[in-house]
């Protein structure tokens, strides 16, 4: 939760513990709602549509902020 307000995405509802946005590796631009799940209760991240067993979209607090903020992990 403290490192989403250091990003360019939306920011989740008030009270909410896990949320989606559009995720950008499956998602079309300018989707409202998406497939990529924000669980800030257990700082994960996953994209279940976009996931396959080889090539896995999520991870830890640490993965999204490298992705996101375009940095090496």
């Amino acid at each position: 939760s403290q490192v989403i307000p250091l990003l360019d995405i939306p920011q989740p509802p008030m009270g909410c513990t896990s949320y989606n946005i559009p995720c950008p590796r499956c998602d079309k631009p300018g989707r409202r709602k998406g497939h990529l799940n924000i669980n800030l209760k257990k700082n994960v991240f996953n994209c279940p549509r976009c996931s396959s067993a080889r090539d896995r979209f999520g991870g830890g607090v640490l993965d999204f902020y490298s992705y996101f903020a375009g940095v090496p992990r």
